[in-house]
């Protein structure tokens, strides 16, 4: 038997896939070709690698945000990436965790239109096609991830989102991802710390 204050060791393999495109600088028709790019990569890791635990995908990774486009799908490139995305995780035998922005409708009266919803950078962890649980980054970058003057230069602020800079709304609670491991038969818990967070 074990000793009650032993530590138990537990090993698992992951696989990270880091793409070589700066997101943020493509425009609407790229989103489906980066994606394809990154279930590739993903699917040569799984076979090169097949008794790994979970599936790594990097912040920003996927721009447009899959859980609002999933439940607010429209004719675009957007919902077709999601969708893709919903695919290849049910498709696979681990689960994905990767960096995205969310958006959530906090006024359900209101139009259900982006522009209404609150943004989030978020780590996603996706399991057979179902996202699982969502950590919203607390600790927001002042200038590019928020603009810390809104309520004293709210006209600045106007100004600044009407030339397309995008801010993000602060998360308010720690997320303990709790990843399935060996097929579900345990589990794993972990953090994601987002950006400058760790």
């Amino acid at each position: 038997g074990q000793k009650e204050n032993e530590k138990v060791k537990k090993e698992f393999k992951v696989i990270a896939v880091q793409h070589n495109v700066n997101s943020h600088s493509i425009d609407d028709s790229s989103y489906i070709p980066i994606l394809d790019s990154l279930i590739d990569l993903s699917n040569k890791g799984l076979y090169e690698n097949p008794d790994s635990s979970l599936l790594i995908w990097s912040e920003t990774a996927v721009v447009p945000p899959v859980s609002w486009y999933l439940n607010h799908p429209t004719k675009s490139p957007y919902t077709l990436s999601a969708d893709k995305l919903v695919s290849f995780s049910a498709s696979i035998p681990i689960p994905l965790l990767f960096g995205n922005g969310d958006a959530v409708l906090q006024n359900t009266s209101e139009s259900k239109e982006l522009s209404n919803a609150k943004y989030y950078n978020a780590g996603v962890l996706i399991d057979g096609g179902r996202i699982k649980q969502k950590y919203y980054k607390q600790h927001l970058v002042p200038f590019s991830e928020y603009f810390p003057y809104k309520n004293i230069f709210p006209k600045f602020y106007d100004f600044l989102v009407s030339h397309d800079l995008t801010f993000w709304d602060k998360g308010e609670e720690s997320i303990v991802f709790d990843i399935p491991i060996n097929k579900g038969k345990e589990s794993v818990k972990a953090f994601t710390p987002i950006c400058f967070e760790d």
